[in-house]
């Protein structure tokens, strides 16, 4: 019987003679004889015990080649050795390629470089070695620790696969400029910085959006935010990270916050807050029932106004409060206030953001540039009184105590749920406050409103200059209409030394308001108040059962081409216009058409005290009296030929 030799190769020598010297730790040992043969095609390797013949050769050599031939090869122990760079396989497509053309293909991962990325041991050479090394770098799994501070350039993309993420240690910064891809799910750990990315998610950070979850996600919406914030660095314009507007991204779902996210937009900078929606399927951001602070979300301002903030970009999400949680505002620009700037050079954009169920849902305090495009601001969760839709207010003194130049188009304010202005006592659509302490400087200016639908309130648009406070420049565009049972749709006032100038109403829709209301009331009231330059042209009032217009001590009235529906309810002991204190005034081509069951005693009414107006040419049917009512004794007040009947 011939015994069997197994042999590893790490432990065969073979001599350029082709003899076979054995290894010392195997001098003890009685081992068969190995040797060559040189009958045949080629040499062989040939395997013999002492007492026999030589048996079957596992292979040959020939031109300096081995060509192995055994039933089984084994290749034994770590420190074995040789070129396996030949050998190939079949790929499922059914190409035949080498291993190593494979491996090839594979990508580097920290770990080719040296790290452990076990959470502990510091990872940070090994990173960087390997974002030096490739443009495309894959951390494939583990914790890869980061424990310097660190830059990763731009022109390089970052992916985290699944299952892999970073961490910081405190104190130190991971700067990424490069494109950074990861899932939607937890990836960076740690108390340090991670900053420069210009897209951010406040999952990476640990956020939660399942339904019905009581985690507090701020801090990782904080964190998101100043990531992606500083991805422009203004100490480093020329190298800003890879990629466009910084973004912010919100996931669907519903984040409780428990503290105010605060986004202070850089110098030099804008930024983009950006959802997935804002109705039942979009990101829901609420306050915790613990909720500590002023506003939910809240854009900061900077306290100097010669260094403007940039501008901000909030579209696709809302903010919905949660009964009893302490929050005051859902979303705040500017809480600071007082000496606090927040201007840019182009205008901030809020898009498709829904408020809910706050005391006030928007205010914009101290703030220009500022666009609300299809916005919602609706209280619905029973309250019916004191909730403001949206709130404007010029605070303090010096000249950055001003908002100016905000629009709201196509949008729709709902601070009152129910159609009974009896039951939403001090609700207010849009509230318009200068609260000025420093003469000439504190004011609201330039807003303007168009395509926007106001419902449900005691109150639609409401301006109040207190003080010395400035209201100017005030349009309510065609589209703009107040729809519902209200009573107050736009109430100006000027107080004390404070001042309302160039109110304009054009092609304005108005219907039903609420028994002994006044749709429209511009009022200065006394002391050195002003109020001037009102235009009113070209309204509907449909349905109204009060008065329509109410000026007092105001100048510079035209009110032209208005038409007026009233309802069988429409009785009053004065008539639907009256012009008390006033001077400067014209009203031309406006239609009064009263329900014959109403009681209208005249159409306009002149009350002492009022000069220098002029009413011509228009008609009111269903007036009982007379078309005017004159008890002024000014001289120069012209009242040219008006018609008004029953009929």
């Amino acid at each position: 019987m011939i015994p069997i030799l197994r042999i590893g190769l790490a432990a065969l020598v073979i001599t350029a003679s082709g003899t076979v010297a054995a290894p010392a730790y195997a001098q003890s040992l009685t081992l068969p004889e190995i040797g060559m043969l040189s009958s045949g095609p080629c040499r062989q390797l040939a395997v013999r015990d002492q007492l026999t013949t030589p048996v079957a050769a596992p292979g040959c050599l020939d031109s300096g080649k081995w060509s192995l031939t055994p039933d089984m090869l084994q290749i034994l122990g770590p420190s074995s050795t040789g070129d396996v760079a030949g050998m190939s396989a079949t790929t499922k497509a059914g190409m035949r390629r080498t291993l190593l053309g494979k491996l090839a293909d594979l990508p580097l991962t920290p770990q080719d470089m040296g790290a452990t990325c076990n959470g502990t041991a510091d990872d940070t050479a090994a990173l960087n070695s390997l974002v030096g090394f490739l443009s495309e770098i894959i951390i494939a799994s583990g914790t890869c620790r980061v424990a310097a501070d660190v830059t990763w350039p731009r022109n390089k993309t970052i992916r985290i696969a699944a299952g892999a993420s970073i961490t910081v240690d405190a104190g130190r910064t991971l700067t990424i400029r490069s494109h950074f891809d990861a899932p939607f799910r937890q990836v960076f750990f740690g108390a340090g910085t991670v900053k420069g990315l210009r897209l951010a998610k406040p999952e990476w950070w640990g956020a939660q959006g399942a339904f019905g979850n009581n985690f507090d996600s701020q801090p990782a919406f904080q964190r998101a935010y100043e990531a992606a914030r500083i991805s422009s660095d203004p100490t480093d314009p020329i190298n800003p990270s890879d990629g466009g507007l910084p973004v912010v991204e919100i996931g669907s779902g519903y984040y409780n916050l428990c503290r105010p996210w605060d986004l202070r937009p850089y110098t030099n900078a804008p930024i983009e807050v950006r959802g997935p929606g804002s109705n039942n399927s979009g990101g829901w951001l609420k306050p915790c029932a613990s909720f500590t602070g002023y506003a939910v979300v809240q854009i900061r301002g900077i306290p100097k106004a010669e260094d403007p903030t940039y501008y901000v970009r909030l579209t696709d999400f809302s903010v919905q409060n949660v009964r009893g949680s302490g929050a005051t505002v859902g979303l705040a620009f500017n809480p600071d206030g007082a000496e606090h700037y927040l201007y840019g050079p182009a205008k901030s954009l809020v898009e498709n953001v829904q408020v809910y169920n706050f005391p006030v849902n928007i205010e914009v305090k101290n703030t220009g540039t500022l666009v609300f495009d299809r916005i919602a601001s609706v209280v619905n969760d029973g309250t019916l009184s004191n909730s403001t839709a949206m709130r404007m207010r010029a605070v303090g003194s010096g000249s950055s105590a001003n908002v100016s130049e905000v629009s709201i188009r196509d949008s729709r304010f709902v601070p009152c749920p129910v159609n009974n202005a009896a039951q939403c006592t001090n609700t207010v659509g849009l509230l318009l406050s200068a609260e000025g302490t420093q003469a000439g400087v504190n004011g609201v200016a330039a807003v303007t409103i168009s395509a926007t639908a106001f419902y449900g309130s005691n109150s639609g648009v409401v301006g109040r200059a207190i003080n010395s406070g400035i209201i100017n420049d005030i349009w309510l565009a065609p589209g703009t209409q107040f729809d519902g049972i209200g009573c107050q749709y736009v109430d100006f006032k000027a107080t004390g030394s404070g001042k309302v100038n160039n109110i304009n109403l054009t092609s304005v829709y108005h219907t039903a308001t609420a028994p002994n209301c006044t749709a429209h009331t511009f009022v200065a009231e006394g002391g050195s108040s002003l109020m001037r330059g009102i235009f009113i042209s070209n309204n509907w009032f449909i349905g109204i059962r009060g008065r329509i217009g109410n000026f007092y001590g105001t100048s510079g009235i035209t009110y032209t081409g208005n038409q007026i529906h009233g309802d069988p309810s429409m009785q009053t002991a004065a008539a639907p216009i009256v012009f008390s204190l006033t001077r400067d005034f014209i009203a031309t081509g406006n239609v009064l058409i009263a329900d014959p069951k109403a009681t209208v005693p005249f159409f306009f009414e002149i009350t002492p005290g009022s000069s220098f107006g002029v009413i011509a040419n228009n008609t009111g049917r269903g007036v009982r009296n007379a078309p005017i009512k004159n008890d002024s004794t000014a001289p120069s007040l012209i009242t040219s030929p008006n018609i008004g009947s029953l009929d």
